[in-house]
C-alpha cells in the first residue's frame, strides 16, 4: 500500500509532528512510517509516539515491532501514561493507585474504628467524598475518613528528587 501525498509529506517531515485524521485514513501507518524513517536517518534518537487508547498504542507497538529490528529508544503510550510517567520522573510524584487507596482506608479504618464494619466505613468514604455532611455520619467514622485524608497526602506528597534550576 502505497502512502498519499499527504501521508508521505508527514513522514518525511523534520521536525515534531502531530497527525490528526479520521478514522480509517492511515494515521496509524504514518506514524509507523515515519517512526521508521527517524530511526533509518538518526538511529539514536529518542522517539515518543502518543495516543489517546491503549488499543491504538497496542496496535501501533505491534506494527512497529514488524517494520523495526529493534524498539529501543522508541516509547508509544497513550497521553495518559505518557504524561504519568514524566510526572513522576521529573518531579517524583506517586500517584496513589486504587489499591494504595484501598489500603490507606484500611489502615485509617483500623487505627480508628472500633465499632464499625470495614465496609460500613468504605460506604462512608465514598458519602463524604460526595458531598454529604459530616454531620450526618458517626463521629468515629467521621474521623477515620480524616485520618484516611491525612494518609493520602502524606502518600502523594511531592517529593523533589533534584535540585530545581
Amino acid at each position: 500500500m502505497r502512502l498519499n501525498a499527504d501521508q508521505a509529506a508527514s513522514v518525511h517531515h523534520d521536525g515534531h509532528l502531530l497527525v490528526v485524521a479520521c478514522p480509517g485514513s492511515g494515521k496509524t501507518r504514518v506514524l509507523v512510517e515515519r517512526a521508521a524513517r527517524l530511526r533509518r536517518d538518526t538511529p539514536s534518537a529518542p522517539i515518543a509516539l502518543v495516543t489517546f487508547t491503549r488499543e491504538a498504542a497496542r496496535e501501533i507497538r505491534g506494527r512497529l515491532a514488524q517494520a523495526l529490528p529493534a524498539l529501543d529508544g522508541v516509547r508509544v503510550a497513550t497521553f495518559h501514561a505518557f504524561a504519568l510517567q514524566q510526572l513522576m520522573t521529573a518531579g517524583g510524584i506517586r500517584i496513589c493507585s486504587p489499591a494504595d487507596q484501598l489500603s490507606l482506608m484500611r489502615r485509617a479504618w483500623l487505627e480508628i474504628c472500633s465499632r464499625t464494619t470495614f465496609s460500613s466505613f468504605q460506604a462512608t468514604v465514598e458519602s463524604l467524598s460526595c458531598g454529604v455532611s459530616p454531620a450526618d455520619v458517626d463521629l468515629e467514622q467521621v474521623s477515620a475518613y480524616d485520618r484516611y485524608l491525612e494518609l493520602l497526602l502524606e502518600f502523594s506528597e511531592v517529593r523533589i528528587t533534584e535540585p530545581c534550576s
